[in-house]
Protein backbone atom coordinates (compact mmCIF):
# COMPACT_ATOMS: atom_id res chain seq x y z
CA UNK A 1 0.00 0.00 0.00
CA UNK A 2 2.79 2.40 0.90
CA UNK A 3 4.52 1.86 -2.47
CA UNK A 4 1.32 2.66 -4.34
CA UNK A 5 0.72 5.77 -2.24
CA UNK A 6 4.28 7.01 -2.77
CA UNK A 7 4.07 6.46 -6.54
CA UNK A 8 0.69 8.18 -6.62
CA UNK A 9 2.10 11.17 -4.72
CA UNK A 10 5.12 11.32 -7.04
CA UNK A 11 2.79 11.27 -10.03
CA UNK A 12 0.81 14.17 -8.60
CA UNK A 13 3.97 16.09 -7.79
CA UNK A 14 5.39 15.66 -11.31
CA UNK A 15 2.01 16.23 -13.00
CA UNK A 16 1.90 12.75 -14.59
CA UNK A 17 -0.64 12.03 -17.34
CA UNK A 18 -3.90 10.25 -16.48
CA UNK A 19 -2.96 6.77 -17.79
CA UNK A 20 -0.05 6.72 -15.31
CA UNK A 21 -2.56 6.42 -12.46
CA UNK A 22 -4.56 3.45 -13.83
CA UNK A 23 -2.17 0.67 -12.74
CA UNK A 24 -1.54 2.47 -9.46
CA UNK A 25 -5.24 2.70 -8.65
CA UNK A 26 -5.82 -0.93 -9.71
CA UNK A 27 -2.85 -2.22 -7.70
CA UNK A 28 -3.73 -0.08 -4.70
CA UNK A 29 -7.34 -1.31 -4.81
CA UNK A 30 -6.16 -4.93 -4.90
CA UNK A 31 -3.76 -4.39 -2.00
CA UNK A 32 -6.52 -2.67 -0.01
CA UNK A 33 -8.92 -5.55 -0.74
CA UNK A 34 -6.37 -8.12 0.45
CA UNK A 35 -5.72 -6.06 3.57
CA UNK A 36 -9.44 -5.80 4.38
CA UNK A 37 -10.26 -9.45 3.53
CA UNK A 38 -7.34 -10.66 5.66
CA UNK A 39 -6.97 -14.02 3.92
CA UNK A 40 -5.22 -16.55 6.07
CA UNK A 41 -2.20 -18.35 4.76
CA UNK A 42 0.05 -20.96 6.19
CA UNK A 43 -0.71 -24.15 8.06
CA UNK A 44 -2.45 -23.83 11.38
CA UNK A 45 -2.77 -26.40 14.13
CA UNK A 46 -5.57 -26.48 16.67
CA UNK A 47 -6.31 -29.14 19.28
CA UNK A 48 -8.63 -30.94 16.87
CA UNK A 49 -7.66 -29.87 13.32
CA UNK A 50 -4.80 -29.27 10.95
CA UNK A 51 -5.96 -26.32 8.87
CA UNK A 52 -4.64 -26.27 5.32
CA UNK A 53 -4.78 -22.94 3.49
CA UNK A 54 -6.91 -22.96 0.35
CA UNK A 55 -7.31 -19.33 -0.59
CA UNK A 56 -10.63 -18.03 0.62
CA UNK A 57 -11.88 -21.21 2.34
CA UNK A 58 -9.28 -23.09 4.38
CA UNK A 59 -9.67 -26.87 4.69
CA UNK A 60 -9.93 -28.34 8.19
CA UNK A 61 -8.51 -31.85 8.48
CA UNK A 62 -9.34 -33.60 11.78
CA UNK A 63 -6.15 -34.84 13.46
CA UNK A 64 -7.79 -38.24 14.03
CA UNK A 65 -8.04 -38.72 10.23
CA UNK A 66 -4.29 -38.24 9.61
CA UNK A 67 -2.42 -41.53 9.06
CA UNK A 68 0.97 -39.81 8.84
CA UNK A 69 2.63 -36.60 7.81
CA UNK A 70 5.73 -36.83 5.61
CA UNK A 71 8.22 -33.96 5.92
CA UNK A 72 11.06 -33.78 3.38
CA UNK A 73 13.70 -31.06 3.48
CA UNK A 74 15.62 -30.19 0.35
CA UNK A 75 18.40 -27.62 0.42
CA UNK A 76 16.29 -24.48 0.69
CA UNK A 77 12.73 -25.70 1.16
CA UNK A 78 10.56 -28.18 3.01
CA UNK A 79 7.88 -30.26 1.31
CA UNK A 80 5.07 -31.68 3.39
CA UNK A 81 2.57 -34.36 2.43
CA UNK A 82 -0.39 -35.36 4.57
CA UNK A 83 -1.60 -38.96 4.23
CA UNK A 84 -5.13 -39.54 5.48
CA UNK A 85 -6.54 -42.80 6.83
CA UNK A 86 -9.02 -42.78 3.94
CA UNK A 87 -6.07 -43.05 1.51
CA UNK A 88 -6.29 -39.45 0.30
CA UNK A 89 -3.04 -37.53 -0.10
CA UNK A 90 -2.76 -33.77 0.50
CA UNK A 91 0.28 -31.79 -0.58
CA UNK A 92 1.29 -28.60 1.22
CA UNK A 93 3.10 -25.71 -0.47
CA UNK A 94 6.51 -25.10 1.07
CA UNK A 95 5.67 -21.40 1.51
CA UNK A 96 2.73 -22.35 3.79
CA UNK A 97 4.83 -24.36 6.24
CA UNK A 98 5.72 -22.59 9.49
CA UNK A 99 9.23 -23.02 10.95
CA UNK A 100 9.65 -26.78 10.64
CA UNK A 101 11.31 -27.61 13.93
CA UNK A 102 8.59 -26.06 16.08
CA UNK A 103 5.71 -27.19 13.88
CA UNK A 104 6.85 -30.83 13.81
CA UNK A 105 7.25 -30.77 17.58
CA UNK A 106 3.71 -29.41 17.98
CA UNK A 107 2.30 -32.04 15.59
CA UNK A 108 3.95 -34.84 17.57
CA UNK A 109 2.57 -33.46 20.83
CA UNK A 110 -0.88 -33.49 19.19
CA UNK A 111 -0.42 -37.19 18.39
CA UNK A 112 0.18 -36.90 14.64
CA UNK A 113 2.78 -39.38 13.34
CA UNK A 114 5.49 -37.41 11.53
CA UNK A 115 8.15 -38.90 9.27
CA UNK A 116 11.13 -36.60 8.71
CA UNK A 117 13.63 -37.04 5.89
Amino acid sequence: MIVFLVLFALGLYHDAPGPFYLPLVAGGAMAFYILIKNHSNGLKLTQEHLILPAGVSPRKVPLAEIAKLDCVTRSHRTDMTVYLISGAVLHVFSSDIPPRRFFVRALRRAGVPVVER
